[in-house]
C-alpha cells in the first residue's frame, strides 16, 4: 500500500516547502498554490487529508471547504485549517 495523501492548500511558498519537507518523510504531498487548483486537486486526485489555509487569494479556505463538504467526491475528506493569525 502506497503512502496517505496529503493536499497542502497554501498560497505562501515557503510555508508550502517547509510542510512539502516535513510531511514527505511520512505522506505524499501535493501542494496547491490557491483554493481553486486545490479544490480542482481534492476532486481529482482524491487525498486522504486536506491541510487547507484560511486566508487565500480568489477564495478564502472557508468558502472552499463549504464547497468540498458539499460535494460528494470530496465531503468525507477531513480539513485541517491553517492560519497565520
Amino acid at each position: 500500500m502506497g503512502k496517505a495523501k496529503i493536499l497542502v492548500v497554501e498560497d505562501n511558498e515557503d510555508t508550502r516547502r517547509f510542510l512539502q519537507q516535513v510531511l514527505a518523510r511520512e505522506f505524499e504531498v501535493i501542494q496547491a498554490e490557491n483554493a481553486v487548483i486545490g479544490i480542482d486537486y481534492a476532486r481529482n486526485l482524491g487525498p486522504d487529508l486536506i491541510l487547507l489555509d484560511i486566508m487565500l487569494p480568489h477564495l478564502s479556505g472557508i468558502d472552499a471547504c463549504q464547497l468540498l463538504k458539499k460535494d460528494e467526491r470530496t465531503a468525507k475528506i477531513p480539513v485541517i485549517f491553517l492560519s497565520a493569525k
